[in-house]
């Protein structure tokens, strides 16, 4: 079995995409998605697409504003609750394309952990993109692992002192398991709610690239392009 583990809270336009997003996966084999809410109000996640109902563990105490970033206890709670033995991260504002699934559980036959390189940043509301020259580790959202290491990451989740994970991951298990040129995954930046803990939600610097038409995201994600369309804020 597959586990998907989404950590999320009080971003229900983001969520409403990734429910079709997961919807649209041409992996047939079994699933189970964990969603973890610890959110200020509960999502309501009923997406009328979705054909593999998620399991909602809400998480208290809730995140607020002043309490800082609580990714690493939402991960922690996902993974003990996991019962897969391929185990992908999937983060609630990513737009993931229809074979991630089928392309990533045939990576974890082969590796321990799988990701894919590079990572394609989006950011939707300034219309501005970047893809970034990391060759040594996948991002979190594009990265799976295999049961056997659950429980060295749980133990590396209470050392890290900050919720970046990516890195020290790939630098412990990696980087044999990266698939390079790899384009199921655009990270999405920007969309409203709660806010992101990477600089990519607040693009800055000559190496964003503008995108006034949404012809680079179009390229990038087909058709779904038009759905991010109303999150552009123009200047």
């Amino acid at each position: 079995m597959l586990s998907l583990i989404t950590p999320t809270g009080g971003r229900p336009a983001a969520f409403r995409l990734l429910e079709r997003y997961i919807a649209d996966q041409t992996y047939t084999g079994m699933v189970e998605w964990i969603v973890v809410d610890d959110g200020p109000a509960p999502m309501t996640i009923t997406g009328p697409k979705l054909i593999r109902a998620p399991r909602v563990i809400r998480r208290e105490p809730c995140w607020t504003p002043r309490g800082g970033p609580t990714l690493v206890a939402n991960l922690a709670a996902g993974l003990r609750e996991a019962r897969g033995e391929k185990i992908l991260f999937i983060e609630d504002d990513e737009c993931y394309l229809p074979r991630y699934l089928e392309n990533m559980e045939a990576a974890l036959d082969r590796h321990q952990i799988a990701g894919q390189v590079p990572a394609r940043y989006y950011n939707v509301r300034t219309r501005t993109y970047r893809v970034l020259s990391n060759e040594t580790h996948a991002s979190l959202c594009q990265t799976g692992i295999r049961r056997e290491l659950v429980e060295p990451f749980l133990g590396m989740l209470q050392a890290l002192p900050n919720p970046f994970l990516d890195i020290p991951l790939w630098r412990r298990f990696g980087p044999d398991g990266l698939s390079f040129g790899a384009a199921d995954v655009v990270s999405i930046k920007g969309m409203p709610g709660r806010p992101g803990i990477g600089a990519g939600h607040r693009p800055s610097g000559v190496s964003w690239n503008r995108d006034p038409d949404c012809v680079e995201l179009r390229s990038w994600v087909g058709t779904r392009y038009t759905e991010y369309l109303p999150f552009y804020v123009p200047r």
